[in-house]
């Protein structure tokens, strides 16, 4: 699903082998999701990290992310705005759930 939502293309995702976007957010980031979800810039309503994630498909523009190496926002607009009518509930439910699991990758 991931492939074919075109995730790879923008976001970095640990264990799926072409996943080197770098317009996105790196999706192993939901670690930062209780910090981002206080940011004042936050204008969501997500209060877990799972809803954080859910609401960051359906909703890109509750927050726009911080690019960690250049500290700069990454692009608003950037992220489809139509993943609430291509996808249901039972397979946007799978994909929080496999955003959620993701690790970082080891250090090194």
């Amino acid at each position: 699903m991931i492939n074919i939502l075109g995730c790879p293309l923008c976001h970095t995702i640990p264990g799926v082998e072409v996943a080197n976007g770098e317009l996105g957010p790196k999706l192993h980031e939901k670690i930062n999701a209780p910090k981002r979800i206080k940011d004042p810039r936050y204008k969501g309503k997500a209060t877990n990290a799972k809803d954080y994630i859910k609401e960051s498909i359906l909703n890109p523009g509750a927050y726009i992310v911080m690019n960690e190496e250049t500290k700069e926002l990454f692009p608003d607009g950037v992220m489809p705005q139509d993943f609430k009518n291509k996808l249901s509930i039972e397979a946007l439910d799978k994909l929080v759930d496999f955003i959620s699991q993701t690790e970082p990758p080891p250090a090194g």
